[in-house]
C-alpha cells in the first residue's frame, strides 16, 4: 500500500506543474467518462481473475508436502524480479508512444515502436532466462541459502525456479502485448485471453501437481504463459496485420544462439 501511495505522490509535483487541478465532479453522463468505464471493467475483471488464480494455486500447493507454498512463492518471486525490472518497465515506457501512434493513424510508427520494444525485452529477458535455468541452484543458494533453509529446500526451490525460467520470455512479452491492445482502446481481448490462461493454468496445475509436486505448478504456469503469448500475438496479427514477425523471429534466433553459446563456453 505504501508503495502504491509513493507511486502516486512522486508524480504529483510534475502533474501540478503542468496545470492539473483536481475537482470532485462526477460527470457520469460525459462520453469520455463512460468510455473510461467501459475500458476499466474488463481490466478489473482480469485483475480479479489473476488474484483468484493465485488463491487456487496456493490452495493446490497446500495439499502437497509441507513447505510447498513457501517454495512456490519464493521461486515465483525470484523469477518476477527480471520481469519487473526489464519487461514491465519497457512496456510502460512505450505505452504513450504506442497510444499516440495509433490515435494519429501512424501505423508505421506504431509497428516500429512495438517491434523495437519486443526485441529489447527479448534481448534482456532471454539471457536472464537461460542463465536462471543453468544456475538455478546457485541463485537460490545465494539469495535464500541461510538459516533454516537447508539443502533439500534449495533443491526443490531450484527445480521450481528452473521450470519458471522456461517461460520467462512469455512473461516478459505479455505486458507489451497487452498494452498494444490497450493502445487502440481494446481491453476486452487481452483480458479474455488472460481469463482463458487462468483456467488453463488451474487445470494444468491440478493435473501436474500430484505427479511432479510444487515443480508441476511452475511447469503449468510456464505452459499457460507460452500459450497466452501465442494467442496474444496471433490475435494482434489478425487485428492489425503484420506486426514485424520476421524481424522479431530473426532477433529471437540470434539472441538464443548467442546466449546458449555464452552459457556453454
Amino acid at each position: 500500500m505504501l508503495g502504491a501511495l509513493l507511486h502516486l505522490l512522486i508524480q504529483l509535483p510534475s502533474v501540478i506543474k503542468l496545470g492539473f487541478k483536481w475537482q470532485p465532479v462526477m460527470a457520469w453522463r460525459n462520453k469520455a467518462v463512460r468510455q473510461i468505464g467501459k475500458l476499466i471493467l474488463p481490466r478489473t475483471i482480469g485483475l480479479a481473475a489473476n488474484q483468484i488464480n493465485q488463491v487456487v494455486i496456493t490452495a493446490i500447493a497446500s495439499t502437497l508436502m509441507a513447505g510447498s507454498v513457501a517454495i512456490f512463492n519464493l521461486a515465483f518471486n525470484l523469477q518476477s524480479v527480471p520481469i519487473g525490472i526489464f519487461a514491465v518497465s519497457l512496456a510502460i515506457a512505450s505505452f504513450p508512444s504506442l497510444s499516440e501512434s495509433f490515435t494519429t493513424g501512424n501505423r508505421e510508427k506504431f509497428l516500429q515502436r512495438f517491434s523495437v520494444t519486443v526485441r529489447r525485452i527479448l534481448y534482456l529477458v532471454i539471457p536472464v532466462s537461460i542463465f536462471m535455468i543453468a544456475l538455478r541452484a546457485q541463485i537460490v543458494r545465494l539469495v535464500l541459502g541461510a538459516g533454516e533453509f537447508d539443502w533439500t529446500d534449495t533443491v526443490m526451490t531450484a527445480q521450481t525456479l528452473g521450470f519458471f525460467g522456461i517461460s520467462l520470455f512469455a512473461q516478459g512479452l505479455i505486458p507489451i502485448l497487452a498494452r498494444a491492445f490497450y493502445a487502440f482502446q481494446n481491453t476486452l481481448i487481452p483480458v479474455t485471453i488472460s481469463l482463458m490462461a487462468v483456467i488453463m493454468n488451474i487445470l494444468a496445475s491440478i493435473i501436474l501437481a500430484p505427479k511432479m509436486g510444487v515443480a508441476g505448478l511452475a511447469l503449468a504456469f510456464s505452459i499457460t504463459g507460452a500459450i497466452q503469448v501465442i494467442l496474444l500475438f496471433v490475435t494482434l496479427h489478425h487485428k492489425i496485420g503484420n506486426v514485424d514477425e520476421k524481424k522479431i523471429l530473426f532477433s529471437l534466433i540470434k539472441i538464443v544462439t548467442a546466449t546458449i553459446g555464452a552459457t556453454i563456453f
